[in-house]
Parts: C-alpha cells; structure tokens; sequence
C-alpha cells in the first residue's frame, strides 16, 4: 500500500479508533444522520489513517468510520499519511475545528491544545479556524470556568456569553444560585450581565474588603433573584414577574406605547411644576 494522497480501500478489521480522539462526544441521532447520508450517496471523503503495528489507526474520520462499520462495509477509502504522534493529533485538530456542528466546550478544548501543546498564538488559531482573535480568546477562558457552567453550556441550558457573565460572580454561592435560575429561567446574557451587576453592589455594599477595609469569605446568596420590568423599569422579583410571548410587530408597538406614556407623564410632570410654580 502506498503512502501519499491516494485513495485505497482497506479492511475495517485492519483500521484502529483514534488512541485520544479529538471529539469529546458523539451522539446517536448525528451518527444517524452521517450514515443515512452515506446510504444514500457513498462516502464522499475518504478517511485519513497513519500506520500502527500491522494495521492502521484513523488520524480523521473517526465518524465516518463508525457509520460505515455500522452500514455493514467491509473495506473504507482511505488516505495513508506517515505521521508521529504530534503530527497526528495536529492534523486532527486542524480537520474538525473546521466543523460547523463542534460544542462550544469542543471548541475551548482544542483551542487549548493548539496554545498551550503546538504553542500556536491567538492570531494563528484565529486564522486557522477562521474566526476573530476575540472568538479564540473567549474560547481560551472557557478552560478555567467553573464544572457546573461548562456543563450547562454544553447541553445548551445557557449560552457562551451567559456563562461568561456568570463566571464573573466570584462567590460560589451566589453565582450557582443565579446559575440554577439561569437554567430554570432560559436568561439571556443581558439579563446574567443585570444579576452579575447586581451581585457586584451588593459585594461593595456588604463586603469591607471590597473597599478595602477588613476582610470577609464570601457573601451569603441573594434573597431575591430580580428583573428589571419592561415597563416602569421598577426591579421585581423573578418568581411572579410574566413572560409575555409576543411577535416582532407587537413587541414594537408594546415599546412605543411605553415610549409614549413616559412622554405624557414627563409632560404631566412639567404642567404640575408650572402649576405649583404658579400658585407660589
């Protein structure tokens, strides 16, 4: 068998799953999917292997690997490249930060590994994946984030940015009780941002150290997870504010309507100045 970019079929029975795979997990319904593609048109590309001992081990196309063994195939086209361990794991990376359906926590972990093991800078990742040099940095910071964020990011119970806002509570209890509102209450960035700003006064106003006088552990959980309300703005508790489901047009027409009443009452306002004004 020869080396190189040429496409040969070999044996399943010859080929070995990645040593450390590059994909965290692989869920059934997209494996599925990939092999009731590959029914239907063949497998367009090849897989890539290196050699190992008397066979071959796969350095990309690990899922296509699975659905044709599960299609039934015997043999798979395959490209063979001499790669080392470092080369391997490299072109693996490079191959699956180009797909569009890798989670988040995928994406954090090898660009991690491109940084911290191939010693790529944030630029060179930037460009590899095609994304901004901000993209690659948030993806940098989901390294150190807390177990219990990373894991609500993953099963998309919140978003990157919402887990970002929530990272910046540094008292433990206080953001894994908004953490558990968060998941209960699908909360957006902006609205993790509001609690996030909330908790810092609250740290100002009951921790000495954050003035620097004294010291103190962490403060105790917040009481009241609070909204602000989309009308008078007046912060309410979360558990009986409403959620009103309303379309574009309707969501535009509520907003002029509030911007309409704060006119008349910023008027009413005026007349009862002139009027007090008046009568002195």
């Amino acid at each position: 068998m020869k080396d190189g970019s040429e496409v040969i079929e070999i044996p399943l029975e010859l080929i070995e799953e990645p040593s450390k795979p590059v994909r965290m997990k692989m869920t059934e319904e997209g494996l599925e999917e990939l092999k009731g593609s590959i029914a239907e048109r063949g497998l367009i590309n090849p897989i890539t292997v290196r050699r190992k001992g008397k066979g071959f081990e796969i350095v990309a196309g690990d899922r296509r690997y699975l659905a044709v063994r599960d299609l039934g195939w015997e043999k798979i086209p395959s490209i063979i490249r001499e790669r080392s361990d470092q080369d391997a794991r490299l072109d693996a990376l490079h191959e699956n930060l180009h797909r569009e359906d890798m989670s988040p926590l995928e994406e954090s972990a090898q660009v991690a590994e491109l940084h911290r093991d191939f010693k790529y800078e944030v630029k060179a990742i930037a460009k590899l994946c095609r994304k901004s040099v901000s993209w690659v940095h948030s993806r940098l910071e989901m390294v150190e984030w807390p177990k219990n964020i990373l894991e609500a990011v993953d099963v998309g119970a919140i978003s990157v940015s919402a887990g970002r806002e929530l990272c910046a509570i540094l008292d433990d209890q206080a953001r894994d009780y908004y953490l558990d509102h968060a998941i209960k209450q699908g909360a957006t960035a902006q609205l993790c941002a509001f609690w996030r700003g909330r908790w810092e006064i609250e740290k100002i106003t009951h921790d000495p150290s954050a003035v620097g006088s004294g010291s103190f552990d962490i403060n105790p959980p917040p009481i009241e997870v609070l909204i602000p309300c989309f009308w008078c703005e007046r912060e309410i508790p979360i558990r009986i504010i409403d959620h009103l489901r309303v379309c574009p047009t309707c969501r535009d027409l509520i907003g002029r309507a509030k911007a309409e009443t704060l006119i008349e009452a910023a008027q009413e306002k005026r007349e009862s100045s002139k009027n007090t004004d008046a009568l002195m």
